[in-house]
């Protein structure tokens, strides 16, 4: 799977909360490597913080 399409499914799976508080990656896009297994975490943050939607379209800068 391409890094271009994890966002495209992150919005996907994600549509009934993107307008919440949090953030979606913890470190940089560079440490996406191709595997069997990718662990998503949600880490939500305070009330006022930018929106998930955000944080999925910065998810690849």
């Amino acid at each position: 799977m391409s890094k271009e399409k994890l966002t495209e499914i992150a919005g996907e799976y994600l549509a009934d909360i993107l307008e919440q508080s949090g953030t979606i990656l913890y470190s940089s896009q560079e440490t996406l490597k191709l595997g069997n297994v990718y662990l998503l975490g949600l880490n939500p943050v305070g009330v006022g913080s930018d929106p998930l939607i955000k944080s999925i379209d910065t998810m690849l800068t």
